[in-house]
């Protein structure tokens, strides 16, 4: 994947999860329980801590620094970047997540195609520089899409409230 499809994934994502929380109000958006204990503004937190791990991975790069060597699980760094906003406001996640997203966008339309295609190798694993940074955005429905599966988690989880509502 060439770095202007995976920023059109990215983007296409990015309209899915917005669309998704489009029109919740402020309890709706940190009431627990979407994903898991997660609420929404978890949820945005959730997205834009691995955006911002791409953009570091990108900015480590550019410093002449080695990758950054994964000594957590993925489990174990959702529950730290979790727990560091966990007190944040919801106004805090959003302005964190819109910064991030402009970071991102910067990032990645600051890298030549021949630095895209660049090969680094991470723990033995060979891939080049785009791989690694469409992984860290990456979703079930391929690279660049992990804002658009929790998207799916908050449709699903919008309609199950809907039908609880209407049958109440």
């Amino acid at each position: 994947m060439d770095r202007n499809t995976l920023m059109t994934a990215v983007e296409e994502s990015w309209r899915r999860f917005d669309t998704a929380i489009a029109g919740l109000d402020e309890a709706a958006l940190t009431v627990p329980g979407v994903v898991g204990e997660w609420s929404i503004k978890d949820l945005v937190g959730h997205v834009a801590s691995w955006e911002q791990r791409a953009v570091q991975h990108v900015e480590r790069w550019r410093r002449g620094e080695p990758p950054e060597v994964g000594a957590v699980s993925t489990d174990e760094y959702n529950a730290r970047e979790a727990e560091r906003r966990h007190g944040w406001t919801l106004a805090k996640v959003m302005d964190d997540a819109a910064d991030t997203r402009l970071s991102l966008r910067a990032a990645l339309t600051s890298i030549t195609d021949a630095e895209w295609a660049t090969v680094i190798t991470i723990e033995e694993r060979v891939r080049t520089r785009g791989e690694w940074i469409g992984g860290a955005l990456g979703g079930d429905e391929g690279p660049g899409t992990h804002a658009a599966e929790h998207a799916m988690e908050i449709r699903a989880w919008r309609d199950a409230r809907v039908e609880r509502e209407g049958s109440a």
